[in-house]
């Protein structure tokens, strides 16, 4: 069984999205053909995320039901028949109006052993530090073309600030890409906002924000964000294409 540093070490251009919970919809987002039909740019020499980092304190198999694994609006909703870890082919069912998904593989690892501060999580004590590798195969016939591309998505049960604190920073994995949509305060186990991730750019290695503009340009960012980089804003879309929670901005660190 292989440990979550052996895989995330073979990709260079990494994504995290903390409190992704069943939205995957960055699967959809982040891809060479959305960039080049949406004429969102890029510097020179930029690459897109060869490896998602999905992290929810609920985890994967608490977010998704064995007979029903939902992918989210925009890129479309899964079943398959077993999620147990080592099937090596789920045949899923899914199939939109513009979006196909194919989740071929899942590959159980070890587990971290993350800190579990108790005063947020009651009841899912079972799943918290389990691991699983995603293979996704995505068909989209959105926006008048037909596009076939495949992703992989390591998804961990924890809580989003331990993740980083514990993995991430210490074994100096550069998050190239960061994604604040639905952050879990409160509910997902958060102690506060996700400013602190903006704060911790430099820790993080952060080049690209993807975000609810909320998150960037609230006063509570303004407040406790001193240390902050500048980012500057290079590509939205209203909020109801992804969050529902306001617009969400492509943001570059200047």
């Amino acid at each position: 069984m292989r440990t979550i540093e052996e895989v995330v070490k073979q990709y260079n251009h990494i994504c995290w999205y903390p409190s992704a919970g069943s939205d995957f919809r960055a699967l959809l987002f982040l891809t060479d053909w959305y960039y080049e039909k949406h004429n969102v740019p890029v510097e020179e020499g930029q690459v897109l995320p060869d490896l998602f980092i999905f992290t929810d304190l609920h985890g994967l198999r608490n977010w998704f039901e064995p007979a029903e694994y939902e992918i989210a609006e925009g890129v479309g909703h899964i079943s398959y028949s077993s999620c147990e870890p080592g099937t090596s082919i789920l045949h899923a069912s899914y199939k939109g109006r513009y979006t196909d998904i194919y989740l071929k593989r899942i590959e159980e690892l070890k587990s971290y052993r993350f800190f579990l501060d108790s005063d947020y999580n009651s009841e899912r004590d079972q799943e918290y530090n389990s691991a699983c590798l995603l293979e996704v195969e995505v068909e989209t016939k959105k926006y008048g073309t037909v596009n076939n591309y495949s992703a992989r998505v390591l998804y961990i049960s924890v809580q989003n600030e331990y993740f980083a604190k514990e993995f991430l920073i210490p074994n100096k994995i550069c998050v190239e890409y960061q994604i604040i949509i639905r952050y879990g305060c409160g509910f997902g186990g958060a102690k506060a906002g996700p400013t602190w991730i903006i704060r911790s750019y430099k820790e993080l290695g952060i080049r690209y924000l993807i975000a609810n503009e909320k998150y960037v340009d609230s006063a509570e960012c303004e407040a406790t964000c001193k240390s902050c980089p500048t980012f500057e804003v290079i590509y939205s879309i209203d909020g109801k294409q992804w969050s529902g929670y306001g617009r969400v901005s492509w943001y570059r660190l200047i």
